[in-house]
């Protein structure tokens, strides 16, 4: 959690781009945990994205097996000022893309071929060393 929540401070601080977490684009249950976080992160997507490509992507992903957060990236992201979207996927310093995650980018540009998404790597900066008397 902390790359993907570092991401979201740093994309926000320094580029003014928003984003969201969790958003379960492919969890179609209306009994899920945190339902109207779900469909308020949805309306989200389908102002940035347009609700026809959301929903073909939505459809998509279900139809090809798809139906909880498993392979989806870590963050959906806006830039307000140029209605630009991305999905964005943050890795620890140990962490690396796991096969069900490349799947889940291979189907999306399948259906919404100009759908950008970003793997950024996330370390925490080194702790400096205070030498005495300073």
């Amino acid at each position: 959690l902390f790359a993907q929540h570092a991401l979201m401070y740093i994309l926000r601080r320094n580029y003014g781009i928003h984003s969201i977490t969790w958003y379960k684009i492919a969890n179609l249950s209306e009994r899920s945990v945190n339902r109207e976080r779900t469909l308020r992160h949805w309306a989200v997507m389908k102002k940035w994205m347009t609700e026809k490509q959301f929903l073909k992507l939505q459809s998509h992903l279900v139809a090809s097996g798809f139906g909880t957060i498993a392979g989806e990236p870590d963050l959906f992201c806006w830039r307000p000022t140029t209605g630009q979207w991305f999905f964005a996927e943050a890795k620890g310093p140990t962490d690396r893309i796991k096969p069900v995650q490349e799947r889940w980018v291979r189907e999306c540009k399948r259906v919404v071929s100009e759908a950008c998404v970003f793997c950024c790597k996330v370390e925490p900066e080194k702790k400096r060393q205070l030498q005495p008397g300073h």
